[in-house]
């Protein structure tokens, strides 16, 4: 799972809505919950706070330094943006508890658990109050449920050290709270905060967030100025009439919103929907082959009565097929497996590479775009008959990978897949040649493109291939041999 960092990072590169609506989804809870308790329970003010938190969080994205902790950023924000929209009223009823809490105040002992409903209203004050390392501790202990060691790793502290933190931020909190005129120990304020629950926000908040939140920051990136001295008096107008359909547009947006994030997923999912099908296709072809050959072994005639010592001899060991993930085997036993995974996608590319298929070997290929622009300029220069041979940059560069990497492979083994990535993946690799038995281990680089696995080649690569091919002979010569 991509943490909150990269996400970040992506959505202030690409405005990527998809990366910004998984951070919502992933802290919108946290962050409702947040301005519940400091708005006293008021639903619709912690709506427009839990907007403004993640409007305010789209427009600062670019400005992010690597280090910010998101979950103490956005507690922060919902402090400060809840002081701002409550005002006077979370002063005036602060106040009224404080006078409340003054006059029981003889009563109370250290021991005293904390009562939740004077909690409520001060806690995230009283947490605003920490250094932001000692915050985020507090936050992912008892907001998040984390252990001491995950915590201990994402603050970069040993399992005691994170213990110890949390430890002195219930200290400073007792002691903030305790000048309220709120008394209890350490320990009963531990047990006060974890009794705090994560609210769930309403259904449908996480689309407009992120509908609302993505809509702001673009549009601020127009000068105000600019949009002022070209309006005119019709645009005012227009706008004036535009303002009273706003209610409905954002009710609508909701459920806009979430079916074009459905539309684009299932778009996504189509070139591979489309590999599958043809996966499926060889297989019924191989399929309708097996048992074609099984109804004509059942036709065919008896075979005689061998004698007796022909009888009593073992029968014939039937042949098992190879598995490249498990034992080396041998180039002649590759197979057309398709692309569907890096193994997958290796095993065919060998295989295309000795039966002599250009088309199959060069939709394995991935290019740069610097690369391709560089090969159809090459080709662009080839004689026509030339340029019929080699279709596209792809083919081109086949020759490398037919050359450089299958060689002379005689078997070969998958021995470890790394994922690195969703999309790229590392192949550690165990081969023999003609000319040496002893096994050598390599690794290649896969990455997935349009649904399928291929082999990169990089640009450098590219350009080291088209000064050989121009510095020697022509290249239908060259491809002849």
């Amino acid at each position: 799972m991509r943490d909150d960092q990269e996400l970040l990072s992506d959505y202030a590169t690409t405005r990527s809505e998809e990366c910004f609506a998984e951070l919502v989804h992933r802290h919108l809870d946290l962050v409702y919950s947040a301005a519940l308790r400091q708005t006293n329970g008021n639903v619709h003010l912690s709506r427009e706070i839990s907007q403004n938190v993640f409007t305010d969080l789209a427009r600062k994205a670019s400005s992010f330094n690597r280090g910010t902790v998101l979950i103490g950023w956005l507690h922060t924000a919902v402090r400060f943006a809840a002081l701002k929209a409550i005002r006077s009223a979370t002063r005036r009823e602060h106040h009224e508890r404080l006078a409340a809490a003054e006059m029981n105040a003889g009563q109370s002992s250290e021991d005293t658990p904390v009562d939740l409903a004077q909690l409520q209203p001060v806690i995230d004050a009283t947490i605003g109050k920490l250094k932001p390392r000692e915050r985020e501790a507090v936050l992912m202990r008892f907001f998040e449920r984390r252990e001491f060691a995950d915590l201990g790793a994402r603050l970069a502290l040993s399992e005691s050290g994170a213990r110890s933190c949390v430890d002195r931020a219930l200290k400073k909190m007792r002691a903030h709270l305790e000048r309220h005129g709120m008394k209890s120990s350490a320990a009963a304020l531990a047990v006060a905060l974890s009794n705090q629950t994560i609210i769930a926000a309403p259904a449908g908040l996480a689309s407009a967030v992120v509908v609302n939140a993505t809509t702001s920051a673009a549009a601020s990136a127009i000068p105000a100025a600019v949009l002022f001295f070209t309006m005119t008096k019709l645009q005012y107008t227009f706008m004036g009439v535009l303002a009273l359909g706003t209610g409905a547009s954002v009710a609508l947006s909701f459920k806009l919103a979430d079916r074009d994030h459905e539309i684009a997923r299932l778009r996504s999912q189509s070139p591979l929907i489309e590999e599958i099908k043809r996966e499926n296709t060889q297989l019924r072809n191989r399929l309708a082959d097996a048992e074609a050959a099984r109804a004509a072994a059942q036709n065919s005639p008896p075979v005689p009565i061998q004698p007796y010592a022909a009888q009593i001899a073992p029968p014939p060991a039937t042949r098992r097929t190879p598995d490249i993930e498990k034992e080396l085997v041998r180039v002649e036993d590759f197979k057309n497996v398709g692309a569907l995974t890096p193994a997958a996608a290796f095993q065919t590319m060998i295989w295309a590479a000795l039966a002599g298929d250009d088309d199959t070997l060069a939709r394995l290929v991935a290019l740069e775009p610097e690369s391709i622009k560089l090969g159809e300029e090459y080709l662009q220069k080839l004689p026509p008959v030339t340029r019929q041979k080699f279709k596209s940059p792809q083919h081109l560069v086949s020759l490398y990978v037919a050359d450089e990497v299958v060689r002379n492979a005689s078997a070969g083994q998958i021995v470890k897949t790394n994922m690195e990535a969703p999309s790229k993946a590392e192949l550690i690799v165990r081969s023999t040649t003609a000319t040496r038995d002893k096994p050598r281990q390599s690794s290649l680089d896969f990455v997935q493109v349009e649904g399928r696995w291929c082999f990169p080649v990089k640009h450098a690569l590219v350009e080291q291939l088209l000064k050989r091919l121009q510095s020697s002979q022509p290249l239908s010569d060259t491809r002849s041999q």
